[in-house]
């Protein structure tokens, strides 16, 4: 689920950030949030606002303190990155063995003293073919490989984001700005 809410916002977003600058960083968890826990802020007297957070599961949103959200920021959410982490790395790792199954299947063509010259050049001829699609396997679990990384990596980012209370207290002064 969080892969996929961050690529989304990847592909979507026009904005030029560097996460390295808390507002930007603020605005990208914002983002990434939203439909999951949503903020609004609301505007009082005397120009002073609050914030309202909202938590969505199973399509109902309920508003939630500030504690509740420091709870799920730092637990719930938490261990639902380490999970999709651990979901990757199998996935990768059943489709490296599959993968793997097939690359073993493929058997060269053995070549005999028996062999006629033109049986010869077919089977080397084959075992060249069988050689090119192994190669093209191994090639897909480099590709995979890579992928998973990433997506592993992208989720760590995030999990190592907002990891003290004052981070959590100028993230909701942020969200004057950006919602």
């Amino acid at each position: 689920m969080w892969i996929e809410k961050i690529h989304g916002f990847m592909e979507t977003n026009d904005k030029s950030i560097d996460l390295t600058i808390f507002y930007h960083q603020s605005y990208y968890i914002y983002e990434i949030l939203k439909g999951v826990v949503n903020f609004k802020i609301n505007k009082l007297k005397n120009n002073k606002t609050s914030l309202q957070i909202s938590k969505i599961v199973d399509s109902k949103e309920t508003t939630i303190k500030k504690e509740d959200f420091i709870n799920w920021w730092y637990f719930e959410r938490y261990s639902q990155l380490v999970e999709e982490e651990k979901n990757i790395f199998l996935n990768f790792n059943t489709q490296k063995s599959e993968i793997y199954k097939q690359i073993n299947a493929i058997k060269d063509k053995e070549i005999s003293e028996d062999d006629t010259d033109e049986m010869k050049v077919s089977k080397e001829k084959e075992n060249q073919e069988f050689a090119q699609k192994r190669n093209v396997l191994l090639s897909s679990i480099k590709e995979r490989a890579d992928i998973s990384n990433r997506d592993i990596e992208i989720l760590r980012k995030f999990r190592a984001m907002m990891t003290n209370l004052s981070d959590i207290d100028e993230f909701m002064k942020c969200l004057i700005y950006i919602s």
